[in-house]
């Protein structure tokens, strides 16, 4: 089953589907772990950086959301039961975003539930960093923070809860200067 990522702005949810299987992805994940393998990356066009158990694939959707068209990038690793992946869109200054609704999306997409969800901080950025269980056995465990004109949501997907990797995917995630 196909696990669908919601980022949330203002009343639409944007949807991408993701969750596939690679033959030697367990081993990636674990090299990952364990600090043997691991691909720093460097998005200039949504200026972040992270690192991932194998280089990113970007793609773009574009999405209609209150009846604005959004274009939303994905970078996205996949590993055997999961994925690693950054979602970014560019929003104007002073636009409203409710990041508790991200969480709400997020799980609507998935057609599962919050778990739990609590507002933090990311590099001094509001944020608000959640786990939804989705309705496949999976758990999604992300954050999302709005830069001044961008949002941002790290994601790690996988069968347990937390999804394995993503304490250490989230401390590599920055927004460059």
């Amino acid at each position: 089953m196909a696990l669908r990522l919601v980022v949330f702005v203002g009343t639409g949810a944007l949807l991408r589907a993701i969750l596939g299987g690679q033959d030697s992805a367990e081993d990636r994940v674990n090299e990952y772990l364990t600090g043997t393998a691991e691909r720093e990356f460097f998005a200039s066009d949504a200026q972040f950086r992270a690192t991932f158990p194998s280089f990113p694939e970007r793609s773009t959707e574009e999405a209609d959301v209150g009846g604005r068209k959004i274009e939303v990038t994905f970078y996205v690793s996949r590993v055997k039961e999961g994925e690693f992946g950054v979602a970014v869109f560019d929003i104007a200054p002073g636009e409203t975003f409710d990041l508790n609704a991200s969480a709400n999306g997020s799980a609507a997409g998935v057609n599962g539930r919050v778990e739990s969800s609590a507002l933090t901080k990311v590099q001094g950025i509001e944020a608000v960093e959640f786990v939804v269980s989705a309705s496949d056995s999976k758990f999604v465990k992300a954050v999302t923070l709005r830069a001044p004109t961008r949002v941002y949501q790290v994601i790690v997907v996988g069968p347990e809860n937390p999804p394995e990797g993503y304490e250490k995917f989230k401390q590599s995630f920055q927004v460059a200067p």
